[in-house]
């Protein structure tokens, strides 16, 4: 008798990008709530009113965000999509088969493009195919947003427990549940040397070149004046980079940027976030709490 096929776990389906087309989101802050469906608008318009108070631009804490989540989002063929296609194909020139035939051909194939897709998966946008037999590990891009997070925080001269209660702050958003400091910590501590660091000077760098570009299609040029409030309401115009992803989107945007991205950079983020991809257990959930909350003061660069 031949065994069952082992079914992977499905993921939370709103946690899953079926198709290839990229979501038109208009703004950073619809990015962020379409590639994390966890995250409410108000909460997350709370959490940018506090980054507000204490100095900090939202826009460039969510571009980083956004980026993260794109690279680390799972993704799934659209079955449906194939044989879209496949119809095409069939009944276009030189083949020209009938579209009653093309059809039938179709509807024939259907379930076997069915089950070749479900085997499918892949993280991120230029991410190779593979076949799981487990569940997706779909909340890597919320870990890797909190790490950049923290450090972006740290290099724009945070304190350590403001952008710690910050960040664990993003990070429930986006993952839609309580976190522990010491859960948090279990997965910092895997964090290698200074690519954290590296990653987000990187990111640092991009999001000027583009705030930049976005100013420039408004003919409203960086202001060379030293004086403070030019500067800030210079950027105040230009920090949520619309004009440069407003016609493609913003996750088509955030796709091109994490592409551009040295992968050396990404491979400790990759590291740091493969413990248990979902905390499928209490066990699991109590070996990470009984690790211990860590005197962070030596860690930190």
């Amino acid at each position: 008798m031949t065994p069952a096929r082992k079914v992977p776990k499905r993921p939370q389906g709103a946690r899953v990008r079926c198709g290839v087309t990229p979501s038109r989101w208009p703004t950073l802050q619809a990015g962020v709530c379409g590639c994390f469906p966890s995250v409410e608008s108000r909460p997350l318009a709370r959490w940018q009113a506090a980054l507000e108070e204490a100095n900090v631009e939202p826009e460039v804490v969510l571009f980083h965000s956004l980026v993260c989540g794109v690279q680390f989002q799972v993704y799934r063929t659209d079955s449906a999509a194939v044989t879209e296609e496949l119809r095409r194909w069939l009944v276009s020139p030189p083949r020209g088969m009938r579209p009653e035939l093309a059809e039938v051909v179709v509807r024939a194939l259907t379930r076997g493009i069915n089950e070749a897709v479900d085997d499918q998966w892949r993280t991120g946008p230029q991410g190779e195919p593979i076949a799981l037999s487990h569940r997706p590990p779909e909340t890597r891009g919320a870990w890797a947003a909190a790490l950049v997070t923290e450090e972006l925080l740290r290099q724009l001269g945070m304190g350590m427990d403001e952008r710690e209660r910050l960040t664990v702050e993003l990070l429930q958003l986006l993952l839609g549940r309580p976190v522990a400091g010491r859960e948090y910590d279990w997965r910092w501590r895997k964090t290698v040397g200074s690519a954290i660091n590296e990653l987000v000077t990187w990111l640092r760098g991009e999001y000027e070149r583009l705030l930049t570009k976005s100013a420039t299609r408004r003919v409203d040029a960086r202001p060379e004046a030293k004086d403070p409030r030019t500067q800030k309401e210079w950027r105040a115009r230009h920090r949520s980079l619309t004009y440069v992803f407003a016609v493609d989107g913003f996750e088509a945007g955030a796709q091109s940027v994490a592409t551009r991205v040295p992968p050396a950079l990404w491979s400790p983020i990759t590291a740091t976030t493969g413990g248990p991809a979902v905390i499928g257990s209490s066990d699991d959930l109590a070996q990470i709490l009984g690790a211990g909350r860590s005197s962070r003061k030596g860690e930190r660069r």
